[in-house]
């Protein structure tokens, strides 16, 4: 007979995978998970607000939005770094070792802003009836797929600020970076926001 895993040995899997995907760049398993989330028959919300007594989905919501609001305030304040070491010098070695340092941040303030939000889950799913622990979990996966997806956006971004060229465009390619990771922010929050309200 099959035993499944325990809600928190899975959020253990999940947060375990979001490290190997931001040191790897690769997001194509949290795409796969996303997708499967998504057409699971079971709605998995009307179950939680059923089974909870208590409401923990704004709580839920919550740990996603500053998941997104965490990662999104590291990327920025890293290109206003990076653009302030472009302003000071044309050296293609230094702006390389920035850009090389902002990668390594953004990918180490992913992982903290990643861990925090799973041991926040952890805490809010384990006091839930066990019948909506799975459901919690679920929910809580598909907002971590889009957390994901705004990674990999941003990786992207890092990636086409690698390729340059540095010069006189840069700024713009910088100010470009900084909007395109506010609009891929904004429209995570949104896509959370919708998942917890239903």
């Amino acid at each position: 007979m099959p035993v499944p895993l325990s809600f928190t040995s899975r959020l253990d899997r999940l947060a375990r995978l979001s490290k190997v995907c931001i040191t790897t760049e690769n997001f194509g398993l949290f795409d796969a998970i996303l997708a499967h989330n998504l057409i699971d028959p079971i709605d998995h919300l009307a179950t939680l607000q059923s089974a909870a007594a208590n409401d923990p989905l704004a709580t839920l919501e919550q740990v996603s939005l500053s998941q997104v609001k965490d990662v999104e305030t590291a990327f920025s304040d890293g290109l206003t770094e990076l653009a302030n070491t472009v302003d000071k010098t044309i050296d293609q070695n230094i702006i390389h070792a920035a850009l090389m340092t902002f990668t390594t941040s953004m990918k180490d303030q992913s992982n903290n802003a990643s861990d925090k939000a799973y041991r926040a889950a952890k805490q809010i799913i384990s006091v839930l009836p066990e019948p909506a622990r799975d459901s919690a979990v679920k929910l809580f996966t598909a907002a971590c797929g889009v957390v994901a997806m705004l990674n990999s956006q941003q990786m992207n971004l890092i990636g086409d600020l690698a390729r340059g060229p540095w010069g006189d465009s840069t700024p713009q390619t910088i100010s470009n970076a900084h909007a395109a990771n506010g609009a891929a922010a904004e429209s995570a929050s949104d896509w959370i926001r919708s998942l917890y309200a239903g």
